[in-house]
């Protein structure tokens, strides 16, 4: 078991946070080499990874007694503490992102964090979260057998339903991980709990995925990618699910009211004064309280100029219920019905969730989600909660494609776009990635014509054929490519290339008086660059020289 400890390190005397590890226990006996290996291990791979968000390793050593390390002394707390008063919209994307681009940084550096929670995150400041205690983490460039399939190590509350079985991990299994974080911060509660972690970890393996609060549903299709119980099903990396955040926080006007809106839990100062003032009215005596009342008796209430008070009631109690009847209105609940349909869309929208379930989202016909949702339309085409499973089943499509698009592999974007837009024609993230699509398409077919041209430029590059022959040279394949696409920026680098060569080749017959040849050489030049001013100096140049010798 390691110990941290506050220290000072001499050397530069600044304070530091010391772990240690014996190599003995009590009893002078050899302790498990294992767990020495795996501590000086986490030093070596905290040491290698260099990122903002990474904790800072400043040394690591070993005694006959003692394995230890020094690193950064991290002064402002850890998430847990966060968790605890209550952490807004804004704090859990900026945590969130930021702790994703560290794990980005251990996954491209081969290295699976697999403890990830709460408590292994720790602050520099208030704004910046580190990650730290890589302790189970296993390198895949190690060969080693320290930690191996079968062993269970991490905490349930936040273990991938793959490590829950013990099986070997990747990248996905922090991203897993990494959402039950995200999804705590911004609910406030955990979406698997228990009191037991084994009970905890068999809700890992096979619960459904909770829904969030409805200012939130627009998550809801990212959670439940990151959350799949099947690593193939999740986002590929840490870095895609934080852009895909990313793309939410911008796009999604429902996340920027919640942004305003979102209110902290009560700090502990707050519960602090709310208990002091309960102290003071329990405590106090029957007069006292009556004294410090703010609110009339109830005859008082009334006798006192009755009239008006029962007109404020009343405009009070119309208030609210228009409140409410708006609240209820937007959600769909006060729409007209038929008998047909108040008895139907119930059991239509359970069979969508089943379905849904078990992604018979538009198949098989006659058994998909999307029928039984399109026949609750057709019965109630202002049904809210159809509506929007529509929408988010969309959503769950355009991320797909998204994905699919990222990686080139374009028939299955078609493939994702299509099956989306059935659920919501006019979704806008769909739109948005249909129209990236397009310009990819667009530009790869630009790219057809340009490569060979490009290549052909770079041979003849090679060959210094500059602006000889005249049938086939580089500037004809570079002109080429400058007509398809006149900002193509390496098309334009090899054309500076060139002008430079032949600007030096210009000044030089001129410094060697070669007139004639120079004379005969700039009518090529200027053909091939009619607007550059230095290629007209030394033309100009050569005709004062001229005009004076004539012979």
């Amino acid at each position: 078991m390691a110990v941290v400890y506050l220290a000072t390190q001499n050397s530069l005397q600044r304070e530091v946070a010391l772990k240690v590890m014996r190599n003995v226990d009590i009893d002078g006996d050899a302790q498990n080499n294992s767990f020495g290996e795996r501590f000086i291990h986490e030093g070596h791979d905290l040491a290698s990874l260099v990122h903002p968000n990474i904790a800072v390793i400043h040394d690591i050593s070993n005694t006959d007694e003692y394995n230890y390390y020094a690193m950064e002394l991290l002064k402002a707390g850890s998430l847990d503490d966060k968790l605890k008063v209550g952490v807004s919209l804004e704090d859990a994307f900026n945590i969130i992102l930021k702790i994703g681009s560290a794990l980005d940084c251990a996954h491209r550096n081969n290295i699976v964090h697999r403890d990830l929670k709460p408590s292994n995150i720790l602050f520099r400041d208030e704004v910046t979260p580190v990650l730290t205690d890589f302790g189970i983490a296993k390198n895949a460039n190690r060969d080693t057998k320290l930690t191996r399939t079968g062993a269970l190590l991490g905490t349930a509350w936040y273990m991938s339903p793959e490590q829950c079985r013990g099986q070997e991990l990747d990248g996905r299994s922090d991203l897993y991980s990494l959402c039950i974080l995200f999804y705590e911060l911004i609910t406030g509660n955990l979406p698997f709990d228990g009191e037991e972690s084994i009970a905890v970890a068999m809700k890992q393996i096979s619960d459904p995925i909770p829904l969030l609060p409805d200012n939130l549903s627009s998550l809801q299709p990212v959670i439940n990618i990151a959350l799949s119980k099947d690593p193939d099903d999740r986002f590929a990396s840490v870095e895609d699910f934080c852009e895909v955040l990313q793309s939410k926080l911008v796009d999604e006007d429902s996340l920027q009211d919640s942004m305003r809106l979102h209110t902290k839990k009560f700090s502990s100062e707050d519960i602090t004064d709310i208990n002091d003032e309960l102290d003071r009215i329990t405590n106090s005596s029957p007069d006292q309280a009556a004294t410090s009342s703010l609110m009339s008796s109830e005859e008082d209430f009334w006798e006192e100029e009755g009239r008006l008070r029962k007109w404020l009631l009343v405009t009070l109690l119309i208030v609210c219920m228009a409140y409410a009847y708006t609240y209820y209105d937007q959600r769909g609940y006060f729409h007209i019905q038929s008998a047909q349909a108040e008895r139907d869309i119930p059991d239509l929208m359970r069979q969508a969730v089943r379905q849904t379930a078990a992604q018979q989202l538009s198949s098989p016909k006659g058994n998909n989600a999307l029928e039984s949702l399109k026949k609750v339309i057709a019965m109630d085409p202002q049904f809210k909660p159809a509506l929007q499973m529509l929408e988010d089943i969309a959503t769950t499509f355009e991320l797909k494609a998204r994905e699919q698009l990222k990686q080139k592999s374009y028939a299955k974007t078609v493939e994702f776009l299509e099956q989306g837009f059935q659920f919501s024609a006019n979704h806008k993230g769909l739109s948005l990635v249909q129209k990236s699509f397009q310009e990819e398409l667009k530009q790869n077919k630009i790219n057809e014509k340009i490569t060979p041209l490009l290549n052909r430029a770079e041979e003849l590059l090679e060959q210094k054929k500059y602006i000889r022959p005249a049938e086939n040279n580089v500037m004809i394949a570079i002109n080429g490519i400058l007509a398809i696409d006149q900002n193509h920026s390496q098309a334009l680098t090899i054309k500076s290339q060139v002008k430079q060569v032949v600007l030096f080749r210009l000044r030089d017959m001129l410094q060697q008086k070669q007139y004639d040849k120079l004379q005969a050489e700039l009518k090529l030049v200027l053909i091939t660059f009619p607007q550059s001013q230095n290629i007209r100096d030394i033309e100009l140049q050569l005709n004062e020289i001229l005009n004076k010798n004539p012979d």
